[in-house]
């Protein structure tokens, strides 16, 4: 066990015993866990060396994808960290919705007027409040960062 956990590892270089004590116990638990999984669902196509490293990584990404989507339900979340947690959504799971988790009344109000948010491009000394949002990244936008053109116009734009 100790030369497969060695072979792929978690461990960081660290000076915190607690540390190296918790890297191993991932180590160890990630082995276990794959030999779990092997006995639960033998088939002939899975191999000694299944790609352990796979396994490990799938496992760490089905792990945070729970605490990414709490994560973006925070009302105070800066912008481009909410954009970035979106993408990071979208690439691991792509079933998952932002307002997952989100508690109802962070949602859009039941009139379908959604709540107010400070322009993602005005400086917060600014604090233009506005109710429009870009149709593409969803950003919240005031009157003046937007643009106003017809319908056949914002065809092209497409």
């Amino acid at each position: 066990m100790d030369q497969m956990a060695h072979a792929f590892t978690v461990k960081r270089k660290t000076k915190r015993w607690p540390l190296v004590i918790y890297f191993n116990i991932i180590d160890l638990s990630s082995i276990a866990a794959r030999a779990v999984y092997r006995m639960k669902f033998s088939t002939s196509n899975l191999s000694h060396e299944d790609n352990r490293q796979a396994f490990s990584i799938n496992i760490g990404g089905s792990l945070a994808v729970a605490h990414i989507q709490r994560r973006s339900a925070v009302p105070t979340l800066q912008d481009p960290i909410r954009q970035n947690i979106s993408t990071v959504l979208n690439s691991l799971a792509p079933q998952c919705t932002q307002a997952a988790g989100a508690p109802p009344s962070k949602r859009a109000k039941a009139d379908g007027n959604p709540k107010q948010k400070r322009c993602s491009f005005c400086p917060t000394k600014r604090d233009r409040k506005t109710r429009s949002k870009c149709c593409r990244c969803m950003q919240p936008i005031c009157k003046k960062h937007s643009l106003l053109c017809c319908k056949n116009c914002g065809s092209y734009l497409q």
